[in-house]
């Protein structure tokens, strides 16, 4: 039963049926976890920083991802260059 600041949605994962439980860029998780529920935990199981607070992403409850990974930037990911998005083109 939804309450006040609760957000209800089904979770977006990038591939859960085959066992990748990241969080989609766009999913309601993003920024939504409260300050205090890994404040002890610098790192994910990716070894990636905990706290990451993304720029655009609305923070309902924290900068904090619920679950096991924190999504990180998409400058920090893939085979990118420079973090404007121009890779050099």
């Amino acid at each position: 039963m939804p309450g006040t600041g609760i957000i209800e949605g089904a979770p977006s994962f990038v591939d859960a049926a085959n066992g990748d439980c990241h969080l989609q860029d766009a999913s309601l998780g993003v920024d939504g976890a409260p300050d205090d529920v890994a404040a002890d935990i610098a790192r994910d199981l990716d070894g990636a920083p905990r706290v990451v607070d993304l720029p655009g992403a609305p923070n309902e409850f924290g900068p904090l991802d619920p679950g096991a990974y924190e999504i990180q930037p998409a400058c920090a990911r893939g085979d990118t260059i420079f973090c404007d998005g121009s890779d050099g083109l």
